[in-house]
Formats: C-alpha cells, structure tokens, sequence
C-alpha cells in the first residue's frame, strides 16, 4: 500500500505538470530567454539555479551566463547561486528577454576570481594572495594606460613601466618583466624583450582586475616568477551597451623655471575612447576604439597612437560551447629619453639626444571552448606583432626591431565530484625577433605541459601543480620543472587561514642576450651567456571577514618569503678597452642570489548607509630584500676588475638589493551620495637605500649631474596625493582628476622626474 501511495503521488505530479504545460501551449506560456550578470557589470555568472517558483521548472545558466525556460505572465522566477545573494523576478505581460543582476553575498569573502587557478573560485578559498579590483578604480582613476591604477594596488609598483609586487624586482631599462601581464588569461607580454604592451590594453572594456602575488609559473609560466595581473575585459550582453569617453587634461607648472622648458606652452592630453557590445541570437560582438595624445611633460617625450580592436564570439549549441576571433591593430608615433640634462633641466633631454618611434601592433586571437561529457576543452591562440620604426635623434642611429609571436594553448577540465577538479594543459610558444640592434634575426621556442589540482576536504581546501618547460633561444636550450602546492582553512565562518609555496623562473629574453646598442653617452652590451634566474615564494596568510553594522570588508595580512637564485640584473662596468667611449656601459648579468622576506597588509571593504556608501582599499607593506652573498664575485670586466654586489652598489656598507624600497603603502577613498562621487588616493614610497653605483660615480655622474642630490631630497620618501570629484546626469558622468596634488618632485628610477600637479576633465556617455 505505500509503494501505491508514493505511485499516485509521483503520477499527481506528472499529470499536474502535463496539464501545465498544456495549459501553457494554448494560454500564452512564452520561452524566456535572459542572461545572468553581476550588478553594475558586464560579468556573466555561469551555474545558477533558474526556477519557475509557480510551476517548479528549474535550468541552469550556461558558461555565457544564459539561460532558457518557459513561464506565464505573473510567475516568479528565483535565481541563486553560492556566493551570491538569491533574486526573484516577476515575469511581465508580452516579455520574453529578461536581464537579472546579481549581488555578491553580504559576505565579501565570496567574491568569485579566476586566475588563482584558471577557473572559477571563491576568494576565501585561495591559498594565494590576490587582489580583486573593482570596476570603480580602473574606471576613476588616470584613463590613459593601465599603469597609475596598477601603482594603486597595496603591495605593487609600477617603475617606468615595469611592475613590481612586494619588492621582487626593481629597475631593468627595456627588458625582462618578472611579472606576468594578461588579458582574459592570454599573455600580453611583447617576444624579443619581455615588455608589458600598455598601449595595447583595452581600457575601454575593462570589467576588473585579478592581482596573483608571488610566484605563479606552474600555470602561467615564465615572467610569472613575482606574480600575475590579469585583466578581465567586459562581454556582450542581450542588451546592446555603448560606452563613449573623452578627457582633456594639462600639465602644471614647478617652481624651479628650469622644469618648466615649455616657456608658457600648455602642455596637454586628449583622448577619446569607445567601446560597443551586444549578443543577438547566438552571436556576440564587441568592437572598442582609443585614440590618445600627449604632448608630455617632458621634452621631445610625445605620445600620440590610435587603436580599433574587436571581439567576436559564436555560441554552439551541439557542443554546449563557443568559438570566436578576437582582434586589434595599433597605430601610433612617440618620442622619449632616457637620461636628463642635470636635475635643473630634468625635463630636458642629455644633450638633446631621443629616440624618435613609429610603432604598429597587431593581433588576432581564435578560440574555441568545448563542454562534453562533463569535461571542458579550451583550445586558444594568439598571433602579435610588434614593429617599432626607431631613430635616435642627433646620431642617424637606426634602432629598428620587429617580432612576431605565435602562441597556442590547449586546456582540459574537470569537475571529478563536488570537492575535486582538475585541470592541465599543454602551450607552445614561438618568437621570430628580426634587429640590427639585437644582432640579426632571432628565434625563441618554449613548449611547457602542465597540471593542477584542487581538493575540498572538509573545512580544508588543497590545491598542488607541477609544470614541466622547454625553452630554446637560438641555440640554447633548458628544461625546467617547477612545482606549487598551497593549503586553506576555513577556521570560523568569516576567517580563513592559508599557507603556499610555489617555484617560479624567468628565461631570458633576446634584447638581455642579443641587445647591441647605444642609450645616449652609454652602451648597452650582449651576454650570450646568461642563464634563466629561478626562484620560490613561500607565504602564510589570514583572511578576515569584517562585518560592523554597515560596514563589511575583508582584512588580509601575509608573510612571505621570497628566495631567487641566478638573479638577473644590468650591471654597469668596462666591458671595452680603448675605445672612444671608453667601453663603458651595461650588461645584462646573474648577479648574487637574493632573498626578500616581509608582510603584506590589506584591507579593503565598503560601508552603506540610505543614500550613501563608502569603498576603501589600503594596504601596507614591508619588506627586507638582500643580496645572500654580496661580496662574491661573479664577473670579471674587460681589464679584469672583479665586479661584486657591494662594488657595483651605490650604498658599500649593505647589502640590500637595488631600487627596492622598504615600505609601500597605498590608500584609495571613495564617498558616494546619490549622484556625486568624491575620491582621493595616496601612494607613499621610501627612499631607495641603493642603487646602481654608476649613476652617482665616475663616468655617469660627470655627464648626467643631479641625480644623488634629488635622492638626498627624498630620503624620507615621496607620498603622492591625488583627488577625483565626478557627478552624474542620467546618462552622462563628469569627472575632474587632479594628480599630484602637491606638486611633489620625486623620481622612481636615476634621472626621471616624474610628472608635475596636473590636472582632466573626463566626460562619460552611457546609452
């Protein structure tokens, strides 16, 4: 009789929804068709729960974040996904395309990131440090290139262009990057001399930001030896979205009439940006446009390029997947040098000596993305060429260089269960490097397999990766493995402790072994023989859950421990006898092995109020970075002189590496009400202990004077203030930025005094 019973209930059920969907067919149930996003974003929220409350129909959304499913006018439909804060919508007479919007939980410690481990986790989860980004900084702050956001980030710092974080790099003029700059996880880092391409990141189409701190080459690979930044760009939508944005801006004037060799010139920047997206039917499309101009601060130091760029991608259904290309082409002329006059005239090049640059930048990226058999295949590829036209100026020296990058990526996934995955893949990269200055033509080959793990285990959260490299420039070759395993906690409901250790190495590029050339008075020499520095990084961290009243934020404190062996670094000597110059210059070399040992203190969160809300982000770091055996040799020069971490340092009696310095901190402010926007930022760098002992010695400090006296200026470090106030107008928002505020002179590397107060008016038009 029960087995009955539970037989008429279950046949209830199935006439009852029989008579539904009937009823549906002949009384107006339509096909809702909508897609999933995070609020105030174009982030597509794959894996959440769609249910029909009224007639118990439930799917899923698919990996663009879409989904399918019948309903009458009146029915509510309930949307929940972990990690976020469940919504329910009433389906409205004649609609059949519905956009819902999720919350993140209360819980900020449920943020979603990525590029931790290549897919899809929870931010307590992570047994690395990373920082996520929110949208509203990389929007507010300088709309020029990524770089002023980027020396934000608590941790982080960017030196003429190269990043750092948490002191594990410092100052290499031109080449070599220990940090591993993507877009949408695919590497944006140039073949022949590892460089960051800022210019050809969409900044236009920025949805947010992913900071990996420390070693990070199991998935990623060489340059990730210090860590990963990785740019996520915005996705199409049902709704089309169009985005246009223009700024003008002018540099201030100092004090000092020396630094103002413009004699009353308004020095200005304009730019216009756009970006358009939209998804209909199974195709989806974005095309993003920048033109920016900059007439600098410093002279014969122009900036002015244009760039159109697209994103297509195709849903297909049979394989539960998609399939795209994705584009850009950059055009764009600059002009740039490298060393002062004096510290009088440091906005005025050494002897009028510059290098005038015409650059052309193209790529095209195809993927396709396979989700079988509970199994997801990703097969991506990148083909980027960089050509650079360069003249230097005053000499008729032609420093011309192209490349051509050919990357390709296969990778493999799985959910085993609810508390394993696994995911693994294989790259092959190759680099074409074709420049007098770089001795001819060049070719670089690197093919890596990898693998990585990650297992749930009761309040324990385990991941372990090993890769497995080869690389090959021109003749040379190396294998390397390196491994990673790291451990989570989950401790309390809102605490989380965390513990990793992971290996990490960079090859060297063409231009450190090929380069061949002259920077102003100087000359830049090969080293055929260098070899690729290794290195680990170990760190113990807590995260915290903070939740008082109206204020929520995550606290994030970390020990870290970073160790790096064959460190490569230019070093400056005699590496010619009797030549007209003198022979000197800079080599590329591996220098002393190093350690950097620190903490690394964030904290970053919001307080609401009824019309009100208010976002931090701050942090503070520390850190100890030394040379483990300073007095070692480890080259010889032309005529023999032994060269040691201590004889080439500008400061004998220690031992600490190179334009490192001790303490960063970094506090963003934001104060919204209604429709205005109030925010100020403060970066605080300390005094930089050492540096090339070139740079204040014989012969450099004889041509290029002033550069230990701006250093004894700043021995107490340099703090830069900016300020930012905006307002909205229904679809427009004006924005004023005002950048070092004070007018602070400072430099981050010998012999570049970093801009002046200057101030942009930036005008946004949504629609």
């Amino acid at each position: 009789m029960k087995c009955n019973f539970k037989l008429f209930v279950q046949s209830l059920k199935i006439i009852s929804m029989a008579v539904f969907l009937y009823g549906g067919l002949i009384h107006g149930q339509v096909l809702i068709r909508g897609v999933v996003t995070l609020t105030d974003s174009s982030t597509l929220i794959k894996n959440v729960a769609v249910k029909n409350l009224d007639s118990r129909l439930g799917t899923n959304t698919n990996d663009s974040g879409f989904f399918k499913i019948l309903a009458f006018t009146g029915n509510v439909l309930e949307f929940s996904k972990t990690g976020y804060m469940n919504k329910k919508y009433t389906v409205k007479a004649n609609e059949n395309i519905v956009n819902v919007q999720l919350l993140f939980s209360d819980n900020p410690l449920d943020e979603v990131v990525v590029s931790a481990s290549k897919s899809d986790q929870f931010l307590k989860n992570t047994s690395v440090s990373i920082q996520a980004i929110k949208p509203y900084l990389i929007n507010n702050k300088n709309p020029a290139t990524l770089e002023n956001t980027i020396d934000q980030i608590p941790g982080v710092q960017t030196i003429n262009g190269q990043v750092v974080i948490r002191s594990g790099s410092g100052w290499s003029y031109g080449a070599g990057t220990r940090v591993m700059i993507m877009v949408d996880g695919m590497p944006l880092i140039s073949g022949d001399a590892g460089q960051v391409q800022w210019s050809f990141i969409p900044v236009e189409n920025i949805e947010s930001m992913e900071v990996i701190k420390g070693a990070s080459s199991v998935l990623f690979g060489s340059s990730a030896l210090n860590g990963v930044i990785n740019i996520i760009t915005k996705k199409p939508k049902l709704k089309p979205e169009t985005k246009i944005s223009t700024f003008y801006g002018f540099y201030g004037k100092h004090e000092e009439d020396g630094l103002n060799w413009n004699q009353g010139k308004l020095l200005s920047t304009f730019g216009v940006r756009a970006f358009h997206s939209q998804k209909k039917g199974k195709n989806s499309i974005a095309l993003n446009l920048n033109y920016f101009n900059d007439d600098s601060y410093r002279m014969s130091d122009l900036d002015n390029r244009l760039r159109v760029g697209w994103q297509y991608q195709r849903d297909i259904k049979k394989w539960n997947g998609y399939a795209g290309l994705n584009g850009n082409l950059l055009v764009g002329k600059s002009s740039s040098f490298l060393l002062w006059e004096n510290d009088k005239l440091a906005y005025t090049a050494l002897d009028s000596n510059f290098t005038n640059n015409k650059i052309l930048r193209f790529n095209v990226d195809p993927f396709l993305v396979i989700n079988k058999n509970k199994w997801k295949h990703l097969l991506q590829g990148r083909y980027l060429k960089v050509s650079n036209f360069v003249l230097q100026a005053g000499t008729g020296l032609s420093q011309n260089n192209f490349s051509d990058l050919f990357f390709g990526e296969y990778q493999l996934s799985r959910d085993i269960n609810k508390n394993l995955r696994v995911i693994g893949g294989i790259t092959a990269t190759y680099i074409i490097s074709r420049s007098d200055i770089f001795q001819g033509d060049n070719t670089s080959q690197n093919r890596a397999i990898y693998v990585q793990a990650n297992q749930k285990a009761g309040k324990f959260n385990f991941d372990a990766g090993i890769r497995y490299e080869y690389y090959k420039l021109n003749s040379y070759r190396e294998v390397r493995p390196v491994m990673r395993a790291g451990v989570s906690r989950e401790l309390t409901k809102a605490t989380f402790l965390r513990a990793s250790f992971g290996q990490g190495y960079r090859f060297p590029t063409v231009a450190e072994t090929q380069i061949l050339t002259t920077v102003g008075p100087m000359k830049i020499y090969p080293n055929q023989d260098l070899k690729s520095e290794t290195g680990w990084n170990a760190e113990l961290g807590v995260k915290q859950g903070i939740k008082l009243g109206k204020w929520s934020g995550i606290l994030d404190v970390a020990g870290f421990w970073m160790k790096y062996d064959r460190m490569m670094e230019f070093t400056f000597a005699q590496w010619e006898r009797y030549t007209p110059t003198g022979g000197f210059g800079f080599k590329s070399l591996n220098v002393s092995d190093a350690e950097i040992k620190g903490i690394d203190i964030s904290l970053a969160g919001t307080t609401k109020w009824k019309k009100s809300e208010l976002k931090w982000l701050a942090g503070y770091t520390y850190a100890h970075a030394v040379a483990l055996h300073p007095n070692e040799v480890f080259y010889l020069d032309s005529f023999g002189q032994k060269l040691s971490f201590v004889s080439t340092s500008s400061n004998p009696d220690g031992n600490y590496l190179k334009y490192r310095p001790k303490h960063l901190i970094r506090i963003d402010v934001q104060y919204e009400l209604k429709r205005w926007e109030l925010g100020a930022s403060c970066r605080y760098n300390s005094y930089l202990q050492n540096i090339d002992k070139a740079f204040v010695s014989f012969p450099i400090a004889l041509v290029v004077p002033g550069i230990q006296k701006v250093r004894d200026r700043g021995k107490n470090g340099d703090y830069i203030i900016d300020l930012r106030v905006g307002k909205t107008f229904r679809q427009f928002k004006v924005m004023l930025l005002a950048n070092n505020l004070l007018n602070r002179l400072y430099m981050t590397r010998p012999s570049d005094m970093r801009p002046p107060r200057s101030f942009m008016l930036q005008v946004n038009w949504s629609f």
